[in-house]
């Protein structure tokens, strides 16, 4: 694990576009919402029935989101019938922010997009770089650093340099996927982060709470670089600046433990680990309480306590979100498939169950990949950007690297079960052996059979190796 996530500019609901309806002069609405859904029903004119919408939209967004959705469907379609362009795209703009925090990647981008041909009609650069942030968002949260590159440096082509608060997330979101893609540019997320830095001088608020997620980042970049004691340096600086926050101090404890483990000083860790547990209770955020129950694993996996360190992984995946691209929950099952062989390298049984509990997770995180690459619309992707490369191409060459990974991955999985049956057969085999005094064949016929389970599985042969 690189350290645990902290993307400034995801805030639930929140966005620094101002996606609001601008209500009209002596127009004064009821906070009732049955008052509110009454007024629909009576002969008003678009531009109320807009506004009316709208404050539906906002009093159902957080506790129903579904219902907050036709809000602004119907506040879209009324705006579309009078060509109020900018309204329309605030409205599919909201929806995108609507799913986005649902974990639904697909649906959020073809919100965003459609948002943008709007704000491209009204040449509205800055909705448009705002929206082309959102989209790198999008790509960020489902694990495409190299694609929201692309948004994220269009978006800025876009802004006016006097937009201090969204050229600083713009900055700070380039120079995380810089550090985070496949093949990390240290040097330029840092000069990223270094101008991230300068910029936060002209904010007018929140300066501490980006300097805290500033250092925090600057503290992983050095902790992917194997500069542990560096790390620990720069995620003490960021614990400075958390406003005590439970979360910001969570995020920060644990970064700090698990650099501890990395120098093999696991009392250290502990302490460091024992404190962000101790803020449990105060998290809203489950994956934050992913990453702290992985990092507590680790610990105890790398002194050998594979049992301990086992309990806060199933802990893990029993609070993990199934259902989005989880980046904690896929380290909590890559973290599991090793504590499983260790086991087993250990004469430890490890319950048929819990494999295919596991595999059926992976199977689930593999399902929504797939989808991603199978679904998003690509050529809407490319056509925004005016690029002449395939990004549906990339991306699902990218895909395929992988479920190759996640092949193998489940092929140990799989073999471990087979191991374990096999192993029971064996036992039972040659119990009724040495009891019955039987011929050796029947022992024979046993590996025959385990073999040919073995041979049945894509990319393994009889002698159980992949």
């Amino acid at each position: 694990m690189k350290k645990i996530c902290l993307y400034i500019s995801i805030v639930v609901f929140m966005s620094f576009l101002s996606c609001e309806s601008e209500q009209e002069p002596n127009v004064v609405l009821p906070e009732n919402t049955t008052e509110l859904e009454a007024l629909l029903d009576q002969d008003l004119s678009v531009a109320s029935k807009i506004l009316v919408n709208n404050r539906l939209y906002k009093i159902n967004r957080v506790d129903n989101p579904e219902l907050a959705l036709g809000y602004l469907e119907d506040e879209r379609l009324l705006a579309e019938s009078i060509e109020d362009y900018d309204v329309a795209g605030k409205a599919l703009f909201n929806q995108g922010l609507i799913h986005l925090n649902k974990g639904d990647y697909i649906k959020s981008l073809d919100k965003y997009l459609q948002a943008v041909n709007y704000f491209e009609t009204l040449k509205d650069n800055y909705k448009i770089a705002t929206t082309f942030n959102e989209i790198g968002l999008v790509l960020m949260q489902s694990g495409n650093y190299e694609y929201a590159i692309h948004f994220l440096d269009e978006a800025r082509g876009h802004l006016d340099p006097a937009n201090n608060l969204l050229r600083q997330r713009l900055v700070y979101n380039l120079a995380v996927c810089y550090y985070s893609k496949n093949t990390p540019d240290y040097i330029k997320s840092e000069s990223l982060f270094d101008e991230a830095l300068d910029n936060i001088k002209s904010l007018e608020e929140g300066q501490d709470y980006q300097r805290h997620a500033i250092y925090n980042e600057l503290g992983a970049i050095k902790y992917s670089e194997q500069k542990y004691n560096e790390a620990i340096s720069y995620y003490l600086k960021s614990l400075e600046f958390a406003e005590g926050e439970p979360e910001n101090l969570a995020r920060g404890y644990a970064n700090i433990g698990e650099a501890y483990i990395s120098l093999n000083e696991y009392g250290k860790s502990k302490e460091w680990m024992d404190k962000s547990l101790a803020l449990e209770s105060n998290l809203d955020d489950k994956q934050v309480v992913v990453s702290i129950y992985n990092i507590m694993a680790k610990n105890f996996l790398s002194q050998g306590k594979y049992k301990e360190g086992d309990e806060y992984l199933e802990q893990a995946m029993a609070i993990a979100n199934k259902e989005i691209i989880n980046a904690p929950l896929q380290e909590t099952l890559e973290l599991t498939r090793e504590t499983y062989k260790s086991l087993r390298q250990s004469s430890s049984a490890v319950m048929v169950s819990k494999y295919e509990h596991v595999m059926e997770i992976d199977a689930k995180q593999d399902a929504l990949k797939r989808e991603f690459a199978d679904n998003t619309n690509y050529k809407a992707l490319q056509t925004a950007l005016s690029l002449s490369i395939d990004l549906n191409n990339e991306i699902k060459a990218k895909q395929a690297e992988v479920e190759q990974r996640e092949l193998v991955s489940n092929i140990a999985l799989v073999l471990g079960v087979l191991l374990i049956i096999g192993a029971f057969l064996i036992y039972t085999y040659m119990n009724n052996y040495r009891k019955e005094k039987k011929s050796k064949d029947k022992l024979e016929d046993v590996f025959v059979k385990v073999g040919d389970i073995l041979e049945g599985i894509p990319g393994v042969s009889s002698s159980g190796t992949a």
